[in-house]
Protein backbone atom coordinates (compact mmCIF):
# COMPACT_ATOMS: atom_id res chain seq x y z
CA UNK A 1 0.00 0.00 0.00
CA UNK A 2 1.15 3.47 -1.08
CA UNK A 3 -0.20 7.11 -0.69
CA UNK A 4 -1.07 9.02 -3.76
CA UNK A 5 1.65 11.45 -3.09
CA UNK A 6 4.07 8.61 -2.53
CA UNK A 7 3.01 7.17 -5.86
CA UNK A 8 3.15 10.59 -7.52
CA UNK A 9 7.12 10.92 -6.79
CA UNK A 10 7.57 7.03 -7.32
CA UNK A 11 6.27 8.67 -11.24
CA UNK A 12 8.82 11.57 -11.07
CA UNK A 13 12.02 8.95 -10.06
CA UNK A 14 10.88 5.83 -12.51
CA UNK A 15 8.04 7.07 -15.43
CA UNK A 16 9.11 4.04 -16.97
CA UNK A 17 7.66 1.56 -14.54
CA UNK A 18 4.58 4.36 -14.02
CA UNK A 19 3.17 4.03 -17.85
CA UNK A 20 5.66 6.63 -19.31
CA UNK A 21 6.71 10.26 -18.35
CA UNK A 22 3.04 11.79 -19.95
CA UNK A 23 1.25 9.57 -17.80
CA UNK A 24 3.53 10.26 -15.04
CA UNK A 25 2.91 13.96 -15.26
CA UNK A 26 -0.89 13.88 -16.53
CA UNK A 27 -1.81 12.41 -12.87
CA UNK A 28 0.18 15.02 -11.43
CA UNK A 29 -2.41 17.51 -13.58
CA UNK A 30 -5.17 15.09 -12.58
CA UNK A 31 -4.50 14.98 -8.71
CA UNK A 32 -3.64 18.82 -8.28
CA UNK A 33 -6.67 19.47 -6.53
CA UNK A 34 -6.74 16.29 -4.47
CA UNK A 35 -3.00 16.53 -3.20
CA UNK A 36 -1.76 16.59 0.32
CA UNK A 37 1.26 19.32 -0.28
CA UNK A 38 2.86 19.22 3.02
CA UNK A 39 2.73 15.15 2.84
CA UNK A 40 4.46 15.85 -0.54
CA UNK A 41 7.18 18.02 1.06
CA UNK A 42 7.37 15.74 3.91
CA UNK A 43 7.89 12.85 1.37
CA UNK A 44 10.36 14.71 -0.64
CA UNK A 45 12.71 15.90 2.36
CA UNK A 46 12.62 12.55 4.19
CA UNK A 47 13.78 10.82 0.45
CA UNK A 48 16.07 13.42 0.08
CA UNK A 49 16.98 13.15 -3.26
CA UNK A 50 18.11 16.00 -4.80
CA UNK A 51 17.11 15.89 -8.22
CA UNK A 52 13.78 14.76 -6.93
CA UNK A 53 13.12 18.09 -4.86
CA UNK A 54 14.12 19.69 -8.40
CA UNK A 55 11.31 17.65 -10.39
CA UNK A 56 8.98 18.09 -7.52
CA UNK A 57 9.33 21.48 -6.96
CA UNK A 58 9.44 22.35 -10.90
CA UNK A 59 6.32 19.96 -11.36
CA UNK A 60 4.34 22.12 -8.28
CA UNK A 61 4.95 25.31 -9.44
CA UNK A 62 3.89 24.63 -12.82
CA UNK A 63 0.78 23.79 -11.70
CA UNK A 64 0.15 26.65 -9.52
CA UNK A 65 1.22 25.20 -6.39
CA UNK A 66 3.41 27.09 -4.22
CA UNK A 67 4.97 25.85 -0.82
CA UNK A 68 7.69 27.89 1.90
CA UNK A 69 9.55 24.70 1.53
CA UNK A 70 10.50 25.46 -2.06
CA UNK A 71 12.71 28.75 -0.74
CA UNK A 72 14.97 25.89 1.02
CA UNK A 73 14.96 23.29 -1.76
CA UNK A 74 15.41 25.88 -4.77
CA UNK A 75 18.85 26.72 -3.99
CA UNK A 76 20.33 22.65 -3.68
CA UNK A 77 19.84 22.47 -7.33
CA UNK A 78 22.49 22.24 -9.24
CA UNK A 79 23.18 22.49 -13.17
CA UNK A 80 24.00 19.24 -14.85
CA UNK A 81 24.70 15.82 -13.84
CA UNK A 82 21.13 14.23 -13.34
CA UNK A 83 19.27 17.11 -13.36
CA UNK A 84 17.08 16.45 -16.12
CA UNK A 85 13.22 16.26 -15.62
CA UNK A 86 13.49 12.40 -17.41
CA UNK A 87 16.72 11.28 -16.23
CA UNK A 88 16.57 8.58 -19.14
CA UNK A 89 16.33 10.91 -21.91
CA UNK A 90 19.43 13.32 -23.43
CA UNK A 91 19.68 16.70 -22.15
CA UNK A 92 17.66 19.57 -23.68
CA UNK A 93 18.36 22.86 -24.48
CA UNK A 94 15.10 24.26 -22.74
CA UNK A 95 15.67 24.67 -19.35
CA UNK A 96 14.28 25.77 -15.92
CA UNK A 97 16.99 28.34 -14.45
CA UNK A 98 14.52 28.33 -11.26
CA UNK A 99 15.25 24.72 -10.56
CA UNK A 100 18.16 24.31 -12.64
CA UNK A 101 16.42 21.22 -14.85
CA UNK A 102 16.60 20.26 -18.16
CA UNK A 103 13.30 20.58 -19.44
CA UNK A 104 13.60 17.40 -21.63
CA UNK A 105 10.23 16.14 -22.25
CA UNK A 106 6.85 17.92 -23.07
CA UNK A 107 5.25 19.11 -20.06
CA UNK A 108 1.62 20.15 -21.76
CA UNK A 109 0.62 16.72 -19.91
CA UNK A 110 0.39 18.44 -16.77
CA UNK A 111 -2.23 20.53 -18.14
CA UNK A 112 -4.25 17.74 -19.88
CA UNK A 113 -2.45 18.27 -23.59
CA UNK A 114 -0.89 15.44 -25.19
CA UNK A 115 1.97 15.85 -27.22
Amino acid sequence: MTTPERTLLDGLLDPEECGGFENVLGAWGRGRDLLDVNAVVFLVDRLDIGVLRQRVGFVLEALGIEHEAFKRWQPLGRRGGSSRLVSSAPYAPTFDERWSLSLNAPIGALRGVSH
